[in-house]
């Protein structure tokens, strides 16, 4: 039977023993997810419940029903095609709005156009908000001092965790009433049992090859297990608080050894994948690599997602984002947010994470070509 190349990387045994140690970054808040970690960030900021906050509209509707939930309004701004913002039309929606905040998104570990952001923010007296929920291996982002008034993340995109919501705060805004809620012990390793079996499955599961772990029927029970899970407890504002991470999270993020070997499996992954790959054939997002930039995913342009239910069909982990969580109110206005719609109904993200060897790339590059 024909093993399942999954999209997120296994739980190796010799990852929880050998750790090298290193601290967290500074300022570091951790939450269940990264959505908590934002709605916590705009209360450190102070910003008030019904300021308006502008999101890219290439965006998924965690967040957004994060911020409507919690008593913020949602203001909408299309991406270009370098996926950055317009930065005149920023300006223009920040005054006309009387945008508080705005988020900036580091897609899929590619740098957007913070500085300018940060500039304009700074003079209009705007708080700026970097997600980086894909990118915690992209230019030391998670490690080195912030910019940015916050930052966000979501281990979880790039770590096989439960949890991995953090927020990481500029020094500007940690206030004396605000350290001590920063927790630095971890949870216990048996609160991560049940989410370790389900991995030792899915593990057992792909490489045996008992059935195909991305075809539609199983994606379609994980989605409603998803949207059934994710609703049984969603908190406001004032019930969240930071919370200890899980002992796994611990585990990975103070082993500096497994970072640095992640990020050259991953980028070594990418550069394989995409140099092996005609671009008059199939275009990346993302041609050239620079240094320091960590990619999540291997990333092409997919005319009406083709490729990846074909890839998917074959066992392999590939997906778009974010698909069905695109937020109604920009699918339903694609006049208006077209380079939104655009990217989420034509890009495939091919997984490249660790654990995926040159045998797993000759064979996804084998249905590529064929």
């Amino acid at each position: 039977m024909k093993q399942n190349i999954i999209a997120r990387p296994y739980i190796r045994i010799k990852d929880l023993f050998s750790s090298t140690k290193q601290d967290y970054p500074l300022n570091s808040f951790f939450f269940n997810s990264g959505s908590d970690a934002l709605v916590y960030g705009l209360r450190i900021l102070e910003i008030q419940k019904g300021s308006n906050i502008l999101v890219p509209a290439y965006i998924c509707t965690s967040v957004t029903e994060a911020l409507i939930k919690n008593g913020y309004n949602v203001i909408f701004q299309d991406v270009k095609m370098d996926l950055s913002f317009d930065f005149d039309l920023l300006r223009l929606n920040i005054v006309e709005n009387d945008v508080k905040g705005i988020l900036i998104i580091n897609y899929f570990g590619l740098p957007c156009n913070a500085n300018e952001v940060l500039r304009l923010c700074k003079n209009l007296g705007v708080f700026c908000i970097e997600d980086n929920c894909h990118s915690y291996l992209s230019n030391n982002c998670f490690r080195e001092e912030i910019s940015a008034d916050i930052s966000v993340f979501s281990l979880r995109k790039s770590l096989p965790v439960k949890d991995g919501g953090v927020l990481r705060v500029n020094l500007k805004h940690i206030k004396k009433n605000t350290n001590h809620e920063i927790v630095l012990n971890h949870k216990s390793f048996i609160n991560d049992l049940p989410f370790l079996i389900s991995k030792i499955a899915e593990y057992i599961i792909s490489k045996l090859g008992i059935f195909n772990l991305y075809s539609d029927s199983i994606t379609r029970i994980k989605d409603r297990a998803y949207k059934y899970f994710g609703n049984i407890k969603k908190e406001g504002s004032n019930q969240i608080k930071p919370t200890r991470p899980s002992f796994l999270l611990n585990t990975y993020l103070t082993n500096h050894s497994y970072e640095e070997e992640v990020k050259k499996k991953v980028t070594k992954n990418f550069d394989y994948l995409t140099y092996r790959i005609n671009s008059s054939f199939l275009k990346p997002l993302l041609e050239n690599r620079n240094e320091g930039t960590v990619p999540q995913h291997a990333i092409f342009f997919d005319s009406n997602a083709t490729l990846c239910r074909k890839l998917r069909k074959k066992r392999i982990g590939a997906s778009r984002w974010p698909a069905s969580e695109l937020p109604d109110f920009v699918r339903n206005n694609k006049e208006a947010f077209p380079n939104s719609n655009f990217f989420n109904e034509n890009l495939v993200m091919i997984p490249i994470h660790k654990d995926i060897t040159k045998k797993h790339l000759d064979s996804i590059l084998d249905i590529i070509k064929h």
